[in-house]
């Protein structure tokens, strides 16, 4: 998603979704496991394969440049506290009005 902040877009990852699709590929990954299906050897790359389904491209190089094991660090991306801090100062110019100088 991409939305018009002054002179250039700001490109946006939708963090909670990567967190749900990661929580939901551990959970078949699991299942995958304790049911046998799947033997030690095997589950790299039923990993890869499910990660190819699950995820975006850009989401997967959101979660190979920020790995986190919290959401709340917002998967260890930086990125996003500049993208967070430039919305908030943009605001703050909208609500404080013209300048009186």
């Amino acid at each position: 998603m991409t939305h018009e902040t002054g002179a250039r877009p700001v490109i946006t990852v939708n963090m909670h979704k990567i967190g749900l699709n990661q929580d939901e590929l551990n959970q078949k990954m699991k299942q995958l496991v304790s049911n046998g299906n799947l033997q030690k050897k095997e589950q790299q790359s039923m990993r890869e394969k499910l990660r190819a389904e699950m995820f975006t491209k850009r989401e997967l190089e959101t979660l190979q440049k920020g790995v986190s094991n919290q959401e709340y660090h917002y998967l260890g991306s930086a990125k996003i506290m500049v993208q967070i801090g430039r919305g908030f100062a943009e605001s703050m110019v909208q609500l404080m009005g013209p300048s009186s100088n």
